[in-house]
């Protein structure tokens, strides 16, 4: 069992929160990780990487 955080005496909702990140990189790593699934569903339903490669070409290609 983990230690619980230290209280500071500050409610959670006034507590500083975190930074969040880079929103460039959310625009670049989300179109690849869905190019990335969608080649893969495409070779599993090809049963071959060419094919899925193939069948994308032709999109591209329009």
């Amino acid at each position: 069992m983990s230690t619980p955080e230290p209280t500071s005496g500050v409610p959670v909702w006034a507590r500083k929160r975190r930074k969040p990140g880079n929103p460039l990189v959310g625009l670049v790593v989300v179109p690849l990780f869905l190019l990335g699934a969608l080649t893969a569903g495409l070779a599993v339903y090809e049963k071959s990487f060419t094919g899925a490669g193939a069948r994308m070409d032709g999109w591209v290609g329009l």
